[in-house]
């Protein structure tokens, strides 16, 4: 095409520009300036549209795009998805092998259900199913063997085994002799491709010069063989048997070599630095490095199917490494690490040790005042704002490896706090009257995914939209519950009083406002917030805070109410069991009827969408109670009066 062939489309605004893989610019300081470089390409065309792409992990600080870029991911598959994606493998795979007839098409579908059902009864083999570059792996492997391994680093390992050529092997298919007479089988190519992934990562590429790769490969071999000619003959079939057979390291362009897919490079690295007698050494030289974290996530994870010892040994040093980039990370990377490997893979107490770890660094608040801004920023080297995210991964890494801040098993009752009988004042300015509660007991934060997940297994109740197959969305786990109706929340009340023994229900409008005010709020005009008059953005997700999602439950320690309850504003709306009436309160005036199906129910608190006089403890809202949307969620009490 002549060099001036887009032109016209850009200065005319009929391109769209996609522009794919910023993470695989490995140097963050690099990556800071390409995505300066792409702002100003797109200020030059501010007529076309821009799709760039990048992983989560690598999409932070000045790497992120100004201007009028959205931020958004990819979603998961939904098993929906991953169903429709294996029929068509397998009908791929079948016709391919016995032609198009109806046989085929009956096995193909044999295998799917096989595949499906394996999916859905093993947690672990669905939370990697929903990812499609790990869905395709899946199939691969079971297309080879009958029970899959719920393992990531064990899936790579069979799939690797089975694009080399195992199968071929065992079946006595042979492929093209590398080494003439000498055996050269997969445990060899094995091998060899680990050097090969390990030194492309350490030049933090995805791909090689062919030869570059030739010279790796020729030193190799010159170990085996006595003669170059025998060595060039080598490096020549391999690279031909490895193209040809196995399409894991292929020819991308002229001259330029690469893995098919960034995981295989980061799998066989991993299983490289594994083998490795200073791997401990070598890893945490380059664990504060986002490049390397899949690489040691799948370390750990290869380490687990070799040792026990060195698989503690290397978590360990992890969580107890000194310095970190960020505050979290490295309690964060060993939950990850701890996660894909799994307890009964390590020693001793790790993985309670961890969770201990994780919590107490969440319950440590996180300073809003000026000084403590400039001594965060001093000694941690970020903002409130910047670490209240960093929150948020520790709280979702807790969760993963089965940390339960604020409910305890079998049945998910919340951790509850005491709210003593007495009279608050209610409301504000006008409106503000003195009220009289009777004591009764509040969970210290909203009902979470989790808990409601148990709920949904347990009654056989309608999951929300937004879970897949009555699971909890992976990575939310912590987050409250939201898309639930009034009905929904009482409903799970009457369950969790059933499974308790305890008098549950909603909190009444009042109830829910003395837990927010506290018994020393004076006036109705005093205590705006739970946490005291003056609002401040780094006590509640609101949108001030600019998270723009819900956040895990009671990371913001420093909005506690005078009692103790945390998440009281922002993040979520929160059912009460009260009906909407207009003030002056009065409790005698019907509005705890919990028979009437056609008015509306208050709510009380803030959802994350709106601003911060949303976070007032006097804001009240209200919807009909079969309303379901995604900032309604809902927290319960135990009542200690006879109602």
């Amino acid at each position: 095409m002549p060099a001036d062939f887009f032109d016209a489309y850009l200065n005319s605004g009929k391109a769209i520009i996609l522009l794919d893989g910023l993470d695989e610019v490995a140097d963050e300081d690099l990556r800071r300036q390409v995505s300066r470089l792409v702002e100003a390409f797109t200020d030059a065309y501010p007529s076309c549209r821009f799709v760039v792409t990048s992983r989560i992990k690598s999409y932070t600080g000045a790497a992120r795009l100004g201007g009028d870029y959205a931020t958004t991911t990819v979603r998961d598959f939904v098993l929906a998805d991953v169903e429709n994606f294996l029929s068509t493998w397998h009908r791929l795979i079948a016709v391919g092998q016995m032609g198009t007839g109806q046989s085929a098409l009956d096995f193909a579908a044999e295998q799917t259900a096989q595949l499906m059902a394996a999916i859905r009864e093993n947690v672990r083999i669905r939370e990697l199913a929903i990812n499609p570059l790990m869905l395709t792996v899946i199939a691969l492997v079971h297309r080879d063997r009958v029970k899959l391994p719920d393992r990531r680093a064990e899936l790579y390992a069979e799939a690797v085994d089975v694009l080399l050529g195992k199968r071929d092997e065992a079946r006595g298919i042979k492929s093209l002799p590398i080494l003439g007479k000498q055996p050269f089988d997969t445990g060899d190519k094995r091998l060899l491709l680990q050097s090969i992934a390990l030194a492309i990562h350490e030049s933090e590429r995805k791909d090689i010069d062919a030869e570059d790769l030739r010279r790796l490969l020729a030193e190799h071999f010159a170990e085996m063989l006595p003669e170059k000619r025998g060595v060039r003959k080598a490096v020549e079939r391999f690279l031909q048997n490895i193209a040809e057979r196995a399409g894991i390291l292929i020819a991308r362009a002229e001259g330029v070599y690469a893995f098919s897919h960034l995981t295989f490079q980061e799998y066989l690295a991993a299983s490289a630095i594994a083998a490795r007698d200073d791997y401990l050494s070598y890893t945490l030289e380059r664990s504060a490095d986002a490049w390397w974290r899949e690489v040691i996530l799948l370390e750990a994870g290869y380490l687990s199917m070799q040792s026990k010892e060195r698989t503690t040994n290397l978590i360990k040093a992890i969580i107890e490494q000194q310095e970190e980039p960020e505050p979290y990370h490295n309690l964060v990377l060993g939950a990850e690490s701890l996660r894909d490997v799994g307890e009964n893979r390590v020693s001793g107490n790790l993985g309670s040790s961890l969770r201990t770890q994780l919590q107490a660094e969440l319950e440590t608040p996180v300073p809003d005042n000026w000084m403590g801004k400039v001594r965060t920023r001093l000694t941690r080297g970020m903002t409130a704002e910047q670490l209240t995210a960093r929150r948020v991964s520790a709280a979702n890494a807790l969760a993963r490896v089965g940390g339960n801040q604020y409910w305890s098993s079998p049945f998910s009752e919340p951790e509850w706090v005491d709210i003593p009988a007495g009279e608050f004042w209610m409301g504000e300015a006008n409106n503000a009257q003195k009220i009289h509660v009777d004591a009764f007991k509040i969970s210290r934060v909203p009902i979470t995914n989790a808990q409601y997940a148990l709920f949904i297994e347990a009654a056989k109740h309608e999951a929300p939209r937004y879970f897949e197959d009555g699971h909890a969305p992976k990575g939310l786990e912590s987050h409250p519950v939201i898309y639930v109706n009034w009905y929904d929340a009482m409903a799970y009340c009457k369950w969790m009083s059933k499974v308790s023994g305890k008098n549950i229900t909603l909190p009444s409008e009042a109830e829910w406002e003395k837990a927010a005010r506290g018994p020393s709020a004076g006036s109705g005009s005093k205590r705006e917030y739970p946490w005291g008059d003056d609002f401040e953005m780094t006590r509640a997700n609101t949108r001030e805070l600019g998270l723009r999602a819900t956040t895990p439950v009671g990371i913001f320690q420093e909005g506690a109410s005078p009692y103790g309850v945390l998440d009281l504003s922002g993040n979520v709306d929160e059912w009460t069991r009260s009906l909407w009436k207009y003030y002056p309160y009065d409790v005698n005036d019907g509005r705890k009827n919990l028979e009437d199906k056609d008015d509306t129910r208050v709510l009380r608190g803030g959802s994350w969408k709106y601003g911060f006089g949303f976070a007032r403890c006097a804001f009240r809202d209200y919807y009909y109670p079969d309303d379901r949307y995604d900032r309604l969620g809902f927290r319960i009490i135990v009542s200690l009066a006879f109602r």
